[in-house]
């Protein structure tokens, strides 16, 4: 429905202001950057992984998650992801990262 489509958009220009990645935690391999968004109800995170196949590491979703690799080859429990390849991660699910990549994590925030 493109009117109302039209309608829900707003045609505004001017400066765009670009969010930066807030440190979240580091350990074993794993950093993790926080992106806040003005929207309460997404956030973003992005993870960086360098750890070894043979010791994985232990990742908990605390929300519903969509994990999308943006570089290098990530294995989430067995399956290797590559770029552009992603997962769902459903919450209160645990699974095994390993792998040296980057993915990006689209979730709701812990209120």
């Amino acid at each position: 429905d493109v009117p109302e489509l039209l309608d829900a958009l707003e045609f505004v220009t001017g400066p765009v202001s670009v969010l930066h990645a807030e440190p979240a935690s580091s350990a074993g391999g794993l950093r993790i950057g926080r992106y806040v968004t003005p929207a309460p109800e997404f956030e973003l995170q992005v993870l960086e992984v360098t750890i070894d196949t043979d010791e994985p590491s232990a990742w908990l979703a605390d929300a519903p998650q969509i994990l999308v690799v943006t570089h290098g080859q990530l294995t989430i429990d067995g399956a290797v992801l590559q770029p552009a390849d992603s997962v769902f991660v459903a919450p209160g699910t645990s699974v095994q990262l390993s792998g040296d990549g980057t993915a990006f994590v689209a979730t709701v925030p812990n209120v």
